[in-house]
């Protein structure tokens, strides 16, 4: 029987993930397994979500409802292809996990995770594993922008103070003062659009209003 050729497995993966509005933030292979980053970015995967079953028939949680169906469906369990994701009960920390682990992915200053492409507004769907080496990638330096960044305009851009290089994330003051339907209930972050990085990635109104009213209603 003739082994499947990794790179076609690959080349149909990626396929898939990006036809049901995923994007591929990095990959890894080492020794005979591959990792894969997926997440989120921009309106291809909002338009996918928000036409989706999940969506139409009022899901608790119809975003990750949505994300494990569709990579469940394109996985081939049988042949040891996994993966985790950040909604699962025993689901590592991502935000630790991923810039630890691939190298176009680092941590912010304001605590989600940074990429060269779409800066602070991407989201992270799943660890994809596959059970073998796909593909050789060259070593790619480490993505560290906020090391170099000497203004660093995300930490003053929130009108409540709510980012500080020298404490947690103030969350209570951000969904209170979401209740008040500023210029970022629905434009998105003021802190994160402050960042260079991504600025075309910016969310679109309705998926930006959408977050920001699971956030304020969970916290305020």
């Amino acid at each position: 029987m003739r082994t499947p050729d990794p790179t076609l497995r690959f080349d149909s993966l990626q396929q898939g993930l990006e036809a049901a509005g995923f994007v591929i933030l990095d990959v890894i292979s080492n020794g005979d397994q591959t990792d894969m980053a997926i997440g989120s970015a921009g309106r291809p995967f909002w338009d996918a979500v928000s036409q989706s079953r999940e969506w139409i028939e009022q899901h608790d949680n119809p975003i990750d409802q949505y994300t494990a169906r569709l990579i469940n469906q394109l996985l081939r369990a049988d042949q040891g292809e996994s993966a985790i994701y950040p909604f699962d009960s025993d689901a590592p920390n991502f935000v630790q996990l991923w810039p630890a682990t691939f190298p176009k992915i680092a941590a912010s200053q304001l605590g989600p995770m940074i990429h060269p492409d779409f800066g602070l507004w991407m989201a992270a769907r799943a660890h994809i594993i596959l059970p073998q080496a796909c593909l050789t990638f060259d070593d790619t330096k480490s993505f560290s922008p906020c090391e170099s960044c000497r203004d660093k305009p995300c930490l003053s851009a929130c009108p409540v103070n709510a980012f500080s290089a020298s404490k947690p994330y103030n969350h209570l003051a951000c969904a209170a003062y979401l209740k008040t339907d500023p210029a970022c209930f629905s434009g998105g972050c003021d802190a994160r659009a402050a960042c260079p990085h991504g600025q075309s990635w910016q969310l679109p109104e309705d998926q930006a209003r959408y977050h920001q009213t699971r956030f304020r209603t969970t916290f305020a």
